[in-house]
């Protein structure tokens, strides 16, 4: 396992030593990273894409980006395989140092094991609950547990995985599907709970801060089933955090979907504090959280046919990817996006990106005016 973690001075000597925009470098969980991370979601669980992940986040470094994201269940555990690999040949080949590279991970889905299986209970029973560390009640939806020996494990199949002594930030991977089951209030008890585990993560050094990575979840108007308030999230961990003796909680960022076709995080306004409500991006500002947003292309649908009384919007010489890419991380509080690539000529495209300076806050603001009328 490699040593160390990213450290703030580290990154930021990378950034400016492979040319990233000043506006394109962000401060993420207090380390400054590239405004796009390469993502690691999507494609079929076999040996080329495992190659084909690897390499492209060995160019992505190449071209700037110093922040990758994943997650145990991404690919049967073979994303993050793929991740280490490439963290490997790039230290190896001093291309770049274990300081200077930003990784995210995620648990809480039950992972295959390199092949997908018909039935995860089945896997569930025999992995986890035949070892003692969990209870057959404890799978939620058959398919999400967050109880605390099970995060325990997982960090620990994640740190093996990526060959990293110390994960940077780890999340708890969708939590609102235990919302789809459980009462609001058991909901919460189990989020301080497993927030008391990521705390004593954090202080043994397997991870230097943890998160919640959404799809619905901080998106939803407040009442509905599944919708998150970021504001208890953070009671929760201060509460964690007082339970381990920490100075502070180390609940540091949350992950949620933000594209022009999915707005939502930074145009309605679904969080409350007191009286007021706020959009996820703006509480999470106010709550200093960090803000990382996935599917910025929309699995490439945004690369494509954007409708004119858009693009008229945007730059000139930008392309419909670059447009989509420039919204996404456009708005004050959105720290970086997950951007999935795998083909060497969408890692040299969509990372030119990290070259040009970002919107202004008139371009943005008149790219939201016409989305809106």
């Amino acid at each position: 396992m490699f040593k160390g973690r990213a450290n703030p001075e580290a990154a930021k000597a990378f950034l400016e030593r492979h040319g990233v925009n000043l506006g394109q470098v962000r401060e993420f969980c207090g380390v400054p990273v590239s405004a796009l991370a390469l993502g690691t979601y999507l494609g079929e669980m076999n040996e080329v894409i495992d190659m084909k992940v690897a390499l492209a986040a060995v160019a992505a470094v190449e071209h700037g980006c110093n922040f990758f994201d994943t997650a145990i269940n991404y690919r049967g555990q073979r994303a993050e395989r793929s991740l280490g690999e490439a963290i490997k040949r790039l230290v190896l080949a001093g291309k770049a140092r274990r300081e200077e590279l930003f990784v995210s991970t995620k648990g809480g889905f039950v992972p295959y094991e390199k092949e997908p299986t018909s039935d995860l209970t089945k896997l569930f029973e025999a992995e986890y609950v035949s070892r003692g560390i969990v209870k057959s009640a404890d799978l939620v939806g058959g398919c999400h547990c967050m109880e605390p020996a099970y995060l325990d494990d997982q960090i620990e199949r994640s740190r093996k995985n990526l060959g990293i002594e110390t994960i940077d930030l780890y999340y708890i991977h969708n939590p609102e599907t235990q919302l789809e089951e459980l009462p609001e209030r058991i909901f919460y008890e189990k989020l301080e709970r497993a927030f008391v585990k990521l705390e004593e993560a954090v202080k043994e050094g397997r991870i230097a801060a943890y998160g919640l990575a959404t799809w619905n979840g901080f998106r939803e108007e407040p009442g509905s089933q599944t919708a998150l308030q970021l504001e208890k999230c953070v009671l929760a961990a201060e509460k964690a955090s007082d339970a381990v003796g920490a100075a502070c909680h180390h609940l540091r960022a949350i992950q949620l979907p933000l594209n022009l076709a999915m707005p939502e995080a930074a145009l309605m306004k679904t969080q409350r504090f007191g009286q007021n409500l706020y959009s996820a991006v703006d509480a999470a500002s106010v709550l200093d959280v960090s803000v990382a947003v996935s599917v910025p292309l929309f699995q490439a649908r945004l690369c494509h046919n954007l409708p004119d009384f858009i693009l008229e919007k945007f730059p000139k010489d930008l392309s419909q990817a670059h447009c989509a890419l420039a919204f996404a991380t456009g708005f004050n509080g959105v720290d970086a996006a997950m951007v999935g690539m795998k083909q060497p000529d969408h890692v040299n495209h969509d990372l030119e990106f990290l070259k040009r300076k970002p919107l202004s806050e008139t371009e943005l603001r008149e790219v939201v005016s016409s989305m809106l009328a």
